[in-house]
C-alpha cells in the first residue's frame, strides 16, 4: 500500500514527507510536483493577504527513492524549505500571549487529548501550512495514475452565496477546459461567475469575515472494475470519501447529484448498459457518475464537496485561556478569507492517492513494468468479453 507521512510544523525550517510503497520504475518529475504545489500555494497566498506576487515560492526537492528520474522502490523523501515562514519572517503569524483557544479549530479537543495547554504548539502542528507537503506527496500518486491515462480535474462551483448556473460535469455540459479553470483566480470555469465570486470575496474581506463554498472533482480515464462490490471500506465511495473528508473544512460529499437523483423513480435513476464491439462495455448515460455498487463503471467519476467557512476570521472572537481558564479575546494573526480554491486542489491529490492504491491492489505493486503488463492484459480481456 502506498502512503505518506509528514514531518514538520508551520514554523519549522524544513517540511518533509516520506512516501512509502511506491512501485519501482515510476517516472517522477520535480517540475510536475512543483507545478501542483504552485497551483495550491498561489491560491492560498492570493486570499490570505500575501498576494500573487509574493517572492516566497515553494519548491520541493526529491532527496531519495528516485534514480535517473525513476523510482527505485525505496521510500521517497520530499523536502520543502520553510525558512521564510519561521518566526521573524514577514509572513509568520504574530505570537499571542497566553494560551488562547482558537474558536472553531482543533485546539480544545487536541489540548484535552494530548494534555498540552499551550495551544500555539498544537496550532503549529495542525496547521494548513503543512498541506504543501500533502500536495507534494500526492504528486507521486498523480504520476502513477497518469501512466494509465487517468486524469483528475477540479473546479470551484460556489463561494459564499454565488454559484455557477450550470453543472460543469453534467452529461450534456461542454468539456471543461483545465486552462479556463487555472486562469480563474478562484478556479471557477465561468468568467462571469469568477467576477461575481471575486466581488463576494471582496465584501467578506472588507468585513474581515470568511467564506465557504463547494467544489467538484472529476476523474477521467478510470478503468472499469476498480474498487470492491462489498459495502465496506474497500468500495470507491468509502475510500475516496475518506480521502476528501481528510481535508479541513469539508463537511459534505456527493458522488453524483444525489439530492436530485433521489427524487427520481427507479426507472429513471439508473444508467442503461450498452455494448459496442469496438469500444467494449459502456453506459448510455452517466447518472451514477462513474460508480455502481462500489465499483467504477469506466465513465467519468464525479465527486462534489461542501466546505464550511474557515474559523480564522479577521475579527476578535470570545474565547478563554487554556492556562488560566479565564475569558479572553482572540484574533487570528493569519487571516484567509476563502480556502475553497486551494482545498479543491488538495482534494485532487488526496483522491489520487486513494485511486492509485486501488490500482496497485488490482494490478500489482512492486514494478511498473509488471503493473503495465497486468493492465494491458486486463484491457484485452475486457475487449474480448464485449465481442
Amino acid at each position: 500500500m502506498m502512503y505518506y507521512e509528514i514531518a514538520g510544523e508551520s514554523n519549522s525550517a524544513l517540511l518533509s514527507a516520506v512516501v512509502s510503497g511506491v512501485p519501482a520504475g515510476l517516472r517522477i518529475s520535480e517540475e510536475a510536483i512543483d507545478a501542483d504545489v504552485a497551483r495550491w500555494s498561489s491560491r492560498m497566498r492570493a486570499l490570505s493577504g500575501e498576494g500573487q506576487g509574493s517572492d516566497c515560492e515553494d519548491h520541493v526537492n526529491v532527496l531519495s527513492g528516485v534514480a535517473d528520474g525513476r523510482t527505485t522502490g525505496a521510500p521517497i523523501v520530499l523536502v520543502a524549505n520553510n525558512a521564510a515562514r519561521r518566526p521573524g519572517g514577514e509572513l509568520q503569524n504574530i505570537p499571542l500571549a497566553g494560551f488562547p483557544v482558537r474558536p472553531g479549530t482543533v485546539d480544545l479537543g487536541a489540548s484535552l487529548k494530548y494534555d498540552i495547554s499551550d495551544c500555539s504548539v498544537l496550532g503549529r502542528r495542525f496547521n494548513d501550512r503543512l498541506d504543501v507537503m500533502r500536495v507534494a506527496a500526492s504528486g507521486i500518486a498523480r504520476e502513477l495514475l497518469a501512466e494509465f491515462g487517468v486524469e483528475i480535474i477540479s473546479c470551484v462551483t460556489r463561494i459564499g452565496g454565488v454559484s455557477v448556473r450550470e453543472d460543469p460535469f453534467a452529461d450534456n455540459a461542454p468539456a471543461l477546459s483545465p486552462l479556463d479553470v487555472e486562469m480563474s483566480s478562484v478556479r471557477c470555469p465561468s468568467s462571469q461567475m469568477t467576477r461575481a465570486m471575486e466581488d463576494e470575496i471582496a465584501r467578506a474581506v472588507a468585513q474581515k469575515d470568511t467564506l465557504g463554498g463547494s467544489f467538484a472533482l472529476a476523474v477521467y480515464g478510470l478503468h472499469a472494475g476498480i474498487g470492491t462490490a462489498c459495502r465496506d471500506k474497500g468500495s470507491i465511495q468509502s475510500r475516496v470519501a475518506a480521502s476528501v473528508f481528510s481535508i479541513e473544512g469539508v463537511d459534505g460529499i456527493e458522488f453524483c447529484d444525489a439530492s436530485a437523483r433521489s427524487l427520481l423513480s427507479g426507472s429513471g435513476a439508473y444508467d442503461k448498459p450498452s455494448l459496442n464491439g469496438a469500444q467494449g462495455f459502456s453506459r448510455a448515460s452517466n447518472k451514477s457518475k462513474g460508480i455502481e455498487g462500489g465499483i467504477s463503471t469506466g465513465m467519468p467519476l464525479v465527486v462534489r464537496a461542501n466546505v464550511v467557512p474557515s474559523p480564522r476570521i479577521g475579527r476578535s472572537q470570545s474565547s478563554f485561556d487554556m492556562g488560566t481558564l479565564s475569558s479572553c479575546e482572540y484574533r487570528t494573526a493569519r487571516y484567509c478569507c476563502c480556502e475553497v480554491p486551494a482545498q479543491a486542489i488538495l482534494a485532487e491529490g488526496e483522491a489520487a492517492f486513494a485511486l492509485a492504491n486501488m490500482y496497485l491492489e488490482k494490478f500489482g505493486c512492486e514494478s511498473m513494468s509488471d503493473i503495465h503488463a497486468a493492465v494491458s492484459a486486463y484491457e484485452r480481456r475486457l475487449k474480448m468479453s464485449a465481442r
